[in-house]
């Protein structure tokens, strides 16, 4: 480790073959047992790292039941903690072996729901908007002639907008 850097998150193997995670140190069996607020999301940003560090790679996350929507406008770090423990990401038999790694966020769901908002927008009729996947597995954003990798990308604020109101609202969902 370099000076001035601080280990987060640390994983070891025991002799038995399990796996242990350590926060700052700290030996956890579960998220839930971490009760200090800053090592939580600390801890949440590590994992957000280790996700982004695998993407393309780890399975999709099982579907849970719809939740009633809220009017959130971002998932929080409780949110993000909370869909973590309820997600399985490796179910029995360890990861799945596809030829093909699945996008981790459902990007057709999304999609769907930006094209009912375009339905409900005359000011953009004509506009040819839609979210793809691309051959690794991560979101594509088709906008006419453009592509874009985020939605913060997207110069124009409606569409922008838009696909953002789509995200919050399969989030809360």
């Amino acid at each position: 480790m370099l000076a001035g850097e601080q280990e987060l998150l640390r994983i070891s193997r025991t002799k038995k073959g399990r796996l242990t995670i350590f926060v700052q140190g700290r030996r956890y069996r579960h998220l839930r047992e971490i009760k200090d607020p800053q090592v939580g999301r600390e801890t949440i940003e590590a994992l957000k790292a280790v996700l982004t560090f695998a993407e393309g790679w780890l399975p999709a996350p099982r579907q849970t039941p719809p939740q009633p929507a809220s009017r959130k406008s971002t998932v929080d770090e409780e949110t993000f903690l909370e869909r973590l423990r309820r997600s399985d990401l490796f179910p029995a038999g360890g990861p799945a072996r596809t030829s093909q790694p699945e996008p981790l966020i459902p990007v057709g769901k999304i999609n769907a729901l930006v094209q009912k908002r375009l339905r409900e927008r005359p000011d953009l009729a004509g506009r040819h908007i839609f979210l793809t996947t691309k051959v690794g597995g991560n979101p594509l954003i088709c906008v006419s002639q453009q592509t874009f990798d985020a939605v913060d990308d997207i110069p124009d604020p409606q569409i922008r907008a838009l696909i953002q109101d789509a995200i919050r609202e399969w989030e809360s969902g």
